[in-house]
């Protein structure tokens, strides 16, 4: 679980605008850039931002709707 809440915010404000499925797309692809830009710090804030914006929608990793 994602607990630092800048991040979860960002995961929040991302999903607000964008819709539930998007954002993960959109921080998977902002960590491929900074990666390929050797930005190592801004590749792991992208995946971590990417990861809470799965938490808050109910999916895991993979895509899938987690079902409670």
């Amino acid at each position: 679980m994602i607990s630092d809440p800048y991040i979860r915010r960002l995961a929040g404000l991302l999903i607000k605008k964008h819709g539930d499925t998007v954002p993960a797309i959109y921080a998977a692809m902002r960590a491929a850039r900074a990666f390929a830009e050797d930005d190592l710090e801004a590749a792991e804030v992208w995946l971590q931002i990417g990861r809470a914006v799965n938490e808050l929608v109910g999916k895991d990793p993979s895509g899938h709707m987690i079902l409670h």
